[in-house]
């Protein structure tokens, strides 16, 4: 496993990646020796152009992300052969299609339309014959990390149903050891209670443990500091389980994290720099985008008028960054009676209240361009967690704990609460966003906002989430 934005992730992946990289590279150009295999001479003066190995490296790349967003690199969506030929079908197709629309808008490219056709047919039997050869040499990727969770408490409970999903990081739970010798053989989820705290350096050794999960609801007198020291001086990892649930699920258990925890944890560091980046970053992409979608933001405009009553855009008041109030621009997507009473309600799944146009409008996220504007005059950011009502964050922050401190950040357009986890229509939903957005604002950078938005475009093409 390697970390990224302080998240776990196979090897594998790591490996298919760059293994398939070099594979279709060899494919453009066994490709471009086939393309003029009349005469060699000009397969040979295409391969030494001063560009050619920068632009298959930018084409492959570009293949590669096809891959990416027809979930070809997430070991758990494709496990059926036939699964992954129909997605490398599809990924290689939409491949195709945008090398082609590239080449009209940039003629000079070195390789036409011949050579990408070649390249996908060879690449297709290519990559599906290397999956399969990677799948037989599984045991290289198996090297199994031996787990014991120390404690009962609710978030290690919740840590090892998260680890038994997520059978690609290889984690191996042996089971929890627990105070009552009474509860030993006590099945929590998968794995039982396997013995006491009193004997961890005992059962560490027998089981050949790896790692050592502190899940302790109550530590004060209870912890095995000597024997965890021991153990840790042998070699043995020692992590606490909200730290190991943040690096698994990308999330932070709030039921039972501790302020002490959040306290000295790594992160929540916000540097000048990294601020005034963001800031550059975001007037760049709003001023951008609003650029290049003001023709079809006026279409939006039409079809809102021509659907229904009503103003075309709709402004609502939101919370922002240290609970200031400010005015949020959306395109109209409801009837303008959706809240005659002026109660606020949550919106849900096939919501009656949305128009014919709304619907078209939120399944394509195309009501939230106008928040563009929002962005440039500060009130957000284009990543960060999603601006809530003043109504619902009042009720929200008597409910929730650390509900408050969301607002320590600019609201975003999208945001790593947004991408994983969709849509909240409940006081319940929310609180499992609240994770996510707590494991955004610990660990926001630049670089990860990049990472969101490259994700969020996975999101939009695909209409994930939207109501």
């Amino acid at each position: 496993m390697f970390k990224v934005f302080r998240q776990y992730w196979p090897v594998k992946v790591f490996f298919l990646i760059v293994t398939e990289h070099l594979l279709v590279s060899c494919a453009v150009v066994v490709a471009s020796y086939l393309r003029y295999y009349t005469d060699p001479f000009m397969a040979d003066e295409l391969i030494h152009q001063p560009l050619f190995f920068s632009e298959t490296s930018l084409i492959v790349a570009l293949c590669q992300l096809c891959f990416y967003y027809n979930n070809l690199y997430d070991l758990t969506t494709v496990c059926r052969r036939s699964e992954l030929l129909i997605r490398l079908v599809q990924a290689l197709g939409g491949w195709c299609i945008l090398m082609a629309l590239g080449k009209i808008l940039f003629p000079n490219m070195l390789f036409g339309g011949m050579i990408m056709t070649v390249t996908a047919t060879l690449a297709l039997p290519g990559i599906l014959a290397w999956r399969e050869a990677v799948s037989r040499m599984s045991f290289f990727f198996r090297n199994r990390e031996r787990v014991l969770i120390l404690g009962t408490g609710q978030v290690g409970v919740d840590l090892c149903r998260r680890l038994l999903k997520r059978e690609d990081l290889n984690f191996e739970i042996v089971g929890f050891l627990d105070e009552d010798p009474q509860r030993i053989g006590e099945r929590l989820v998968n794995p039982s209670i396997i013995g006491t705290i009193d004997k961890l350096a005992d059962i560490a050794e027998s089981e050949r443990i790896n790692r050592v999960v502190i899940s302790l609801a109550d530590r004060r007198g209870r912890l095995p500091v000597r024997e965890l020291l021991k153990l840790r001086l042998q070699g043995v990892v020692i992590e606490d389980a909200h730290s190991l649930m943040e690096s698994v699920a990308g999330r932070i258990s709030l039921d039972s994290v501790r302020p002490s925890w959040l306290i000295f944890s790594d992160g929540f560091r916000k540097f000048r720099w990294q601020l005034f980046l963001k800031r550059c970053f975001d007037l760049a992409l709003a001023a951008v985008g609003i650029l290049l979608a003001l023709p079809l933001m006026a279409l939006v405009a039409i079809a809102i008028k021509l659907d229904s009553k009503g103003p075309i855009l709709f402004c609502q008041e939101r919370v922002g960054q240290f609970g200031r109030i400010f005015t949020l621009l959306k395109f109209r997507s409801m009837r303008t009676e959706a809240e005659s009473d002026g109660v606020p309600i949550w919106a849900t799944q096939n919501d009656d209240r949305v128009t014919r146009v709304g619907r078209i409008l939120r399944s394509a996220r195309l009501d939230e361009l106008p928040q563009l504007f929002n962005i440039l005059r500060g009130d957000m950011s284009l990543v960060g967690p999603r601006p809530e009502r003043p109504y619902f964050v009042e009720r929200l922050e008597k409910k929730l704990k650390y509900y408050q401190e969301r607002h320590v950040v600019k609201p975003g357009l999208t945001g790593w609460a947004q991408i994983q986890f969709a849509y909240a229509s409940s006081e319940e939903e929310t609180r499992e966003k609240l994770e996510f957005d707590f494991f955004y604002i610990k660990n926001a950078s630049v670089l990860f906002d990049l990472a969101i938005l490259f994700q969020t475009i996975k999101t939009v093409l695909f209409g994930q989430g939207a109501r």
